[in-house]
């Protein structure tokens, strides 16, 4: 079955063991993160992954802990609201969260789309080396790390 998976296979029987050597080559180029503040540097993170979103002041929604498929509807309604759906402007500090899902990115992605098509702001703020810094610099969300203008170029 592994055979058919993969590009090549090799079995080999010998006095220390049996080897398989499996290979697959890529199919389709492949997307390295390029943002030279990604690093391997230690991030504090939060102790606790439990989500919460309050707003700190207004328009600004601070995220802690997990956002993933089963926080990521609460966040979404939030940023509605906060937001007036895109046409306020709105900061989202994501310095707390603890993991990031895709249904977080989803939600974050929405959110930026809404503002733009409503003519309002939605910034996202990611320090350098927390968890949403690594994901939004992988799926290429504009975003600040804190003290910083946008990572990426603006639309």
């Amino acid at each position: 079955m592994a055979e058919a998976l993969v590009t090549q296979s090799h079995v080999a029987h010998g006095v220390g063991g049996t080897t398989a050597t499996l290979i697959h080559r890529l199919s389709r180029p492949t997307n390295f993160v390029t943002d030279a503040l990604v690093t391997r540097k230690t991030y504090e993170r939060a102790i606790d992954p439990e989500f919460t979103s309050f707003v700190g002041e207004a328009g600004r929604i601070i995220v802690r802990g997990d956002v993933d498929s089963n926080t990521a509807s609460t966040l979404d309604r939030q940023i509605a609201v906060e937001s007036r759906s895109g046409i306020a402007p709105l900061t989202i500090d994501l310095s707390g969260v603890t993991h990031l899902g895709s249904a977080g990115v989803s939600a974050l992605a929405a959110a930026r789309d809404r503002a733009q098509r409503q003519g309002g702001e939605c910034v996202l703020v990611a320090p350098p080396g927390s968890p949403a810094h690594h994901v939004l610099s992988l799926v290429q969300i504009p975003f600040v790390s804190g003290d910083a203008e946008n990572v990426f170029a603006k639309e």
